[in-house]
């Protein structure tokens, strides 16, 4: 990451404010109902984290987080929360 950005990985089961906002985002917004829709009721969280950006941080260009490949199905998604 850039000087002016921080990835702050959030530790799951070890902190109520976490693990309850997880479960709101997960069950009762858009964002639960589409992860849900596209990859099923057995879907593997694999990060949970927060991509810090300190104030008058350049915007990001944008960019895949994994490599696409035409015809082959996503390996990851990645939904972003604005706080």
């Amino acid at each position: 990451l850039r000087n002016d950005r921080c990835d702050l990985t959030l530790p799951l089961g070890q902190d109520d404010v976490i693990t309850d906002s997880l479960n709101e985002v997960l069950r009762e917004s858009a964002v639960g109902q589409t992860i849900k829709a596209i990859l099923g009721k057995g879907s593997v969280l694999y990060e949970l984290s927060c991509l810090v950006s300190d104030p008058g941080s350049q915007r990001q260009n944008l960019h895949p987080d994994t490599p696409y490949f035409e015809g082959k199905d996503a390996v990851l998604y990645t939904c972003f929360i604005a706080l």
